[in-house]
């Protein structure tokens, strides 16, 4: 048997005879069809079935045996694709990131197909996969937590290739409110008068106002949150002390009044600390942003505990803070289970 790979037909086949000149002729049949007297080489296909014979022209010869033998494909791995991210991670300023697939296979043997999963989750069974069409750019707003982009050349023509192993790239996301997921979640935002800090040409609250219109944008449906802010005491809430689910409407409605708030003077931990568990609807988690020491009181640790005690992580964010500021906001997040994250907006 004969094994070439696809490149190599129509395969061009001699046929020779190791005979004394004149002591026979070669015939030969193709597929088992008629024979044929040899003159020249013969054009060979995949699958095809070649036979020949040398027939005795004299007396003292006699024919040869006859020998037959068939021409199979190679089945050839193919390579891989390569994975091109235009950035390696989403941003608060950056929500979206290009994506090019490379063949670097021959043209017409294979196509390349992918899939994009979160972060940790398995890609799923290839025949769900997508056939690549050309670069395209994947959104924050899709993948708020990042995601993994999966994919191989898949062959066209399965009895000459074998489809190529999978490669993969990750993409992070490293925004000032992490995703929260599906959860509950409400954002304790510090509208302190140090939060109106010039900061290149904007405010240091206006940073903050972008960012979390940004994270808001990136909820997931199943998400019901809210937002409240803070100074001397609680400057602004919804009114409803609930949580709402994140439509696209109640989002929309959302960031229309972010980007109304207003600033006030004094930081008061133990009423922003406090508020969560005024909500009718309790949250999972928070995400406690403020870029001040606490002015007057400062018995927010009875807070703390109540949070923890209802499980409510608490992840905090610090903008611009001394180590102390730092160290307290670590307390916060690490007595309720939750995260804390600094920011520096210099």
């Amino acid at each position: 048997m004969g094994e070439y790979p696809r490149a190599s037909f129509a395969l061009s086949l001699k046929l020779s005879d190791p005979n004394p000149s004149g002591a026979g002729v070669v015939y030969y049949p193709v597929n088992y069809g008629r024979w044929i007297r040899y003159s020249s080489p013969i054009s060979v296909d995949p699958g095809d079935v070649v036979a020949g014979q040398t027939v005795s022209m004299k007396e003292e010869f006699t024919s040869s045996a006859r020998v037959e033998q068939i021409y199979r494909l190679v089945r050839e791995p193919l390579s891989a694709p390569s994975i091109l991210l235009s950035a390696a991670e989403f941003t608060d300023t950056l929500d979206t990131i290009g994506v090019r697939l490379t063949n670097p296979n021959p043209a017409g043997p294979s196509v390349i197909h992918y899939v994009l999963v979160e972060p940790g989750k398995p890609p799923g069974d290839r025949s769900a996969w997508l056939p690549y069409k050309g670069d395209f750019v994947a959104l924050s707003t899709q993948y708020p937590a990042g995601f993994t982009i999966h994919a191989y050349a898949k062959a066209v023509d399965p009895a000459a290739f074998i489809d190529s192993s999978s490669v993969e790239a990750g993409v992070g996301a490293n925004f000032t409110f992490d995703d929260p997921g599906d959860g509950n979640v409400l954002y304790v935002i510090d509208a302190s008068g140090s939060m109106r800090a010039n900061v290149g040409g904007t405010t240091r609250f206006r940073l903050v106002q972008d960012s979390l219109i940004d994270a808001i944008g990136r909820l997931r449906p199943g998400t019901k949150f809210n937002v409240v802010t803070f100074a001397n005491n609680i400057v602004w809430q919804d009114g409803s002390w609930d949580l709402k689910l994140a439509t696209e409407e109640y989002k929309k409605l959302m960031i229309a009044e972010v980007n109304r708030f207003k600033t006030a003077s004094g930081t008061n931990y133990e009423a922003a600390l406090s508020a969560p568990l005024r909500f009718r609807t309790k949250p999972d988690q928070v995400f406690f942003l403020t870029d001040g020491e606490p002015t007057g009181s400062s018995q927010f640790q009875d807070d703390v505990a109540a949070l923890a005690k209802a499980g409510i992580k608490v992840n905090t964010i610090g903008v611009d803070l001394r180590d102390a500021g730092e160290q307290r906001l670590a307390g916060i997040a690490k007595a309720t289970g939750g995260s804390a994250t600094t920011v520096s907006t210099k």
